[in-house]
């Protein structure tokens, strides 16, 4: 016991306090809100600042998106002109359809009044191949011009031209002028004429007076004339207009 000091007694030089242990065997020593000590203000102060590369890990995601926006809007004016351009391409393939459309529409129908007009006109000139005969037996005032003109595309007008020419008519005309033909020119009676029809046969050369042939001739005429007449529709294009771009 003599050896002993008390534990309540005064401590060696060499013995640490109980309370100074405290701070550590405890957390952190508390920080006034107004404010620390300097050296737990530094300690503070270098654990909330953030690591070198994360500052410049979070730049560079800045970045990608910055320029992910602004590929996504050059992706939006390329689709918009990309777009324009195949529209306006669609539109001039279908004023094109629509301008092949209506060209042939317009020709089926030009096609079809042609068609038309040659029909009247075959039809017309049917009925006057009906008509004709009948009409040159009341009449003959133009018999006599007819014989005449024949004779002269034969031939008969030149010196001696009217030897060995034929003259053949229906028995009517021939019994009405047959007293009026040059010398020369022999008339016969043609089984297969009718009124008004003449045939007349030379050396080299024949002439055909029928009602066939003549109205025949005035076919294409009467149908030139007819489509002249026409009026002309054609489809209006951007040069007539002045729209073209």
């Amino acid at each position: 016991m003599s050896g002993r000091s008390p534990w309540l007694g005064n401590r060696s030089s060499g013995s640490v306090p109980f309370g100074a242990t405290l701070s550590r065997l405890g957390g952190p020593a508390p920080r006034s809100w107004v404010g620390g000590t300097a050296d737990g203000d530094a300690g503070a102060d270098t654990g909330a600042l953030p690591a070198p590369g994360a500052s410049r890990s979070s730049c560079g995601r800045c970045n990608d998106f910055a320029d992910g926006r602004a590929d996504l809007a050059q992706a939006k004016v390329d689709a918009i002109a990309l777009g324009r351009a195949e529209g306006l391409a669609e539109t001039a393939r279908a004023r094109d359809r629509l301008a092949a459309a209506a060209a042939a529409i317009t020709r089926a129908r030009a096609e079809r009044d042609h068609s038309v007009t040659e029909l009247i006109i075959d039809v017309a000139l049917g009925l006057c191949a009906e008509l004709a005969p009948a009409a040159a037996a009341i009449d003959r005032r133009g018999l006599a011009q007819l014989v005449s003109r024949a004779l002269a595309q034969a031939g008969a007008g030149a010196p001696g031209g009217a030897r060995d020419l034929v003259l053949r008519m229906c028995a009517d005309d021939v019994a009405a002028v047959g007293s009026q033909l040059p010398s020369g020119v022999v008339c016969e009676v043609g089984a297969d004429l009718v009124h008004g029809e003449v045939w007349v046969e030379a050396a080299r050369l024949v002439v055909d007076g029928r009602w066939a042939p003549r109205l025949n001739a005035l076919r294409e005429p009467l149908v030139a004339l007819v489509r002249a007449a026409e009026p002309a529709f054609e489809l209006a294009t951007d040069e007539d207009t002045g729209d073209g771009a």
